[in-house]
């Protein structure tokens, strides 16, 4: 019915939501129209074709507030209700609350949907004069004057000395203020205000599109030295846009040679810039056409490499094939060209293309060819073609038995199997992997999946001895997979007898995963082992053993480590400003920015989720936040703020959700549990499949359940409504459990339908829960019901009342 994990909001994100685990799926935006309407509104932003540019872009920003309520506006007025502990995730910075007239200027901005009136943004400019709130309060009145096309008042109201001498933003003041100037006809104080942001603010992420902005100007004012001089620095350092702009210097300066060598460095070393259509059109115009007068064979070269680094594959490829079509006999003997080609078209789906590219490098450079044999096995595996895959494999190990490509391939070869179920193979080439690379980098999860092929198999003996060994040998980072290993070596114990041991095992891995999935688990088998013999105490390991190593990895824990040191605080401080204004997607923009150097930082993450969970985006907070805390289930509850927790773990419409799950008989955490793996409290969240809200909800499905408790038709749009969700997705998941009995089976049910859970049932029992769990054929359903409880036993930690 619904799609584990889902990646569901209204609207677009700047950060990748792709994750390692392979039991979540991407969902849909439902407004995604409206997302790249705003993504490109922000690229035009960026191009310095001509002074039109400037009322185009304010006239369709203008066009876009009038019709969308503020097109930047990415503050999103919460639907739901607030957590019943805290604000904190609301509230990122509590000095905000105390500072004079700040949360009066929120709250206005949320009120309104980020488009306050003059006279209000007046009154509290004059309320709270020379203050931050002034100062925001003028600059956001400068802001909807600017979408609005009135570029003197919005001049007038961008007065960097005010804003800037009171807020983070006097870079973005002046910016916006040159914005206003050049459309309203002011363009040569525009382009001087342009040029004033490098002075002054050296270091703006607006520097670079200032300086753009202002040679161009300069151009079409006549004063080609001035933008020469303006360019020189970033053209030298091959900056595409620079040379374009500097290239169209040149031509105001009558020096067409100088203007030509510029565009052709732009179409060769940098054609996937912005400016690479207008350089092409520009190289036609003075009779220099690229497809004319081609370019020498390192530059036709240089022009695919540049694709490929930038992942452009399809263009690399068409790029490549250009240069053997004009070079064939250099072409067939240039081993990177062809490595690059089959790369390429491998990259755009075209793995049988891809093999004669890759047949033809030589072996005159081994590593190269080492890697042209690892990307034959790739295009064999993904054609699937087996039997040719494994060959290939098996020659490319033959050839070059420790290199990085082989043990590439083998892994890639042995995960292939085990994915498709045929175990027995994919434990020869794991077992193949660990003994031919046992420091390499998927020597752990090989270790793992060999002892886990013996639990499945039921060689228990095998088992127990190959998952002991596999957590006292590797700690976690090495390996992901201390925590299943450590539980299914604890059952491993348990079926031949030793009891001791697997409960000294179960009370490590509960120890360790204290908030995971198999930490609950494990904990709730000690429970188990205790309560049969209250007697049984756990196995002290001995001096040197196995056990003893297995212990030291398992409490081993890093510390969460703050690596900020504060550099950075001017883009965090710009951040605030921003969001406190309805300007969310800038602020994200500062906060990447200051990140950049500090990517694990739990404050600086912390911050950025936050942006995120107020802007209704709390699937991509959780993502962000985990960079900070990656480890998170191991973490004492003390180690992780509680706004953090809050941020991992949302909970809204607690009340309404024990009040269904009282009437239905339900467990009001392992709802909430539910609707986190659902939607993470999205209440926009919608699916591929068109399931839709906080319990995702395939529109059928409800007007079925709604019919059934005596409600009137529901629409589709119904299904946004957190209330009436929460109701029928309750009424749902009682269904489901008074089908199947237990929250396993009836998560599973939720997740994959009801004929899937009875027929694995049927074909798998339902004695051992656990192994019920992780005998689900389907990866997502199987991560989807582990979540549900994962999740559950977080929400009783957290909000029990």
């Amino acid at each position: 019915m619904t799609s584990a994990s889902r990646r569901a909001r209204r609207g677009g994100s700047i950060i990748s939501t792709k994750s390692s685990s392979t039991r979540s799926r991407k969902v849909i935006p439902r407004s995604s129209a409206r997302a790249s309407q705003l993504n490109s509104v922000l690229d035009r932003i960026h191009i310095y074709s001509c002074m039109y540019f400037f009322k185009l872009f304010h006239s369709s920003l203008s066009g876009s507030i009038a019709r969308r309520g503020g097109l930047f506006l990415l503050v999103l007025t919460i639907l739901w209700s607030p957590s019943p502990r805290s604000n904190s995730t609301v509230d990122a910075d509590s000095q905000n609350r105390s500072e004079p007239g700040i949360q009066e200027l929120r709250s206005l901005v949320l009120a309104t949907s980020g488009k306050p009136g003059e006279q209000d943004l007046v009154r509290l400019e004059s309320k709270y004069r020379h203050t931050r709130t002034e100062a925001l309060a003028r600059f956001l009145r400068g802001y909807l004057h600017l979408g609005g096309g009135a570029g003197s008042q919005a001049a007038d109201a961008f007065d960097e000395s005010i804003i800037g001498s009171a807020s983070a933003l006097g870079d973005y003041a002046l910016f916006y203020r040159a914005d206003a100037e050049a459309a309203s006809g002011a363009a040569q104080t525009a382009s001087k205000d342009y040029a004033r942001i490098a002075d002054q603010y050296a270091d703006s992420i607006l520097k670079h599109d200032a300086l753009l902005k202002s040679a161009e100007i300069s151009i079409q004012l006549g004063d080609a030295k001035r933008a020469v001089e303006l360019l020189r620095p970033m053209s030298e350092a091959l900056d595409g846009e620079a040379m374009y702009l500097r290239g169209l210097a040149s031509e105001k300066q009558g020096d067409i040679s100088a203007a030509v060598r510029l565009y052709r460095s732009v179409y060769y070393h940098r054609p996937a810039t912005r400016s690479s259509e207008q350089v092409l059109a520009r190289l036609v115009a003075l009779k220099a056409d690229p497809a004319q007068l081609p370019g020498s064979l390192e530059e036709e070269t240089a022009r695919g490499d540049a694709f490929f680094d930038s992942k452009l594959f399809a263009e690399s490829a068409r790029a490549y094939e250009h240069v053997i079509a004009l070079f064939p006999a250099a072409a067939a003997s240039n081993d990177a060209l062809n490595l690059r080609l089959g790369i390429s078209l491998l990259n755009n789906k075209q793995p049988s293309g891809a093999l004669p590219a890759l047949m033809r490098v030589s072996e005159r450079g081994p590593e190269a060819q080492a890697e042209a044999m690892y990307y034959q096995v790739e295009a064999y595996r993904r054609a699937e073609q087996a039997a040719q895959a494994a060959a290939a494999t098996d020659k490319l190990l033959a050839r070059f038995p420790k290199s990085k490509w082989a043990e590439n391939a083998l892994f890639n070869l042995a995960n292939t199997l085990n994915k498709q179920g045929r175990t027995a193979e994919a434990s020869t080439r794991f077992r193949q992997l660990v003994t031919a690379f046992p420091s390499g980098d998927y020597a752990p999860e090989a270790s793992y999946n060999l002892g886990w092929h013996a639990y499945q198999s039921r060689q228990f003996s095998d088992a127990a001895r190959l998952l002991e060994q596999h957590i006292a040998r590797y700690r976690y980072p090495a390996s992901r997979y201390l925590g299943e290993a450590g539980l299914w070596a604890g059952k491993s114990e348990e079926y031949i007898g030793g009891k001791a041991r697997a409960l000294a095992l179960y009370d490590l891995v509960a120890q360790r995963y204290r908030y995971g999935y198999h930490g609950y688990i494990a904990g709730r088998r000690a429970a188990a082992l205790r309560a049969a013999n209250p007697s049984l105490r756990p196995e002290e390991p001995r001096p040197g053993s196995d056990l003893e190593h297995v212990r030291e990895n398992l409490l081993f824990v890093d510390k969460v480590v703050e690596t900020w040191d504060g550099s950075e605080s001017k883009r965090v401080a710009r951040a605030d400003d921003l969001e406190i204004i309805g300007l969310s997607e800038l602020a994200i923009r500062e906060m990447n920015e200051a990140l950049k150097d500090y990517s694990s930082s739990p404050k600086l993450n912390l911050r950025l989720a936050q942006t995120y969970a107020r802007r209704g985006d709390s699937f991509q907070a959780t993502l962000i936040l985990r960079r900070g805390y990656p480890d998170l289930y191991s973490y004492a509850e003390s180690d992780v703020p509680r706004e953090a927790w809050e941020i991992f773990f949302p909970l809204r419409n607690w009340d309404l959700i024990k009040q269904e799950a009282k009437r239905y008989g339900l467990d009001p955490y392992m709802a909430a549990g539910l609707i986190r793996q659902e939607s993470v409290f999205n209440p926009t969240a919608i699916s591929h499949s068109g399931a839709r809200g906080l319990m995702q909800l395939m529109p059928a499905t409800a007007q079925l359940i709604a019919k059934r408790q005596g409600g009137e038709r529901v629409t589709t749009a119904d299904l946004y409504n957190p209330l009436l969700n929460i109701k029928l997705g309750m009424g749902y998941l009682a269904d489901m459990m008074g089908q199947f009995g237990r929250i396993e089976f009836a998560a599973a049910a939720y997740n994959a339908g009801p004929g899937r859970a009875r027929q694995w049932i049927a074909e798998r029992g339902s004695s051992d829960i656990e192994d019920w769990i992780e005998s689900i054929p389907f990866s997502e359903t199987r991560g989807y019901v582990q979540g549900v409880l994962r999740y559950a036993a977080n929400y009783r930690r957290l909000y029990k009342d």
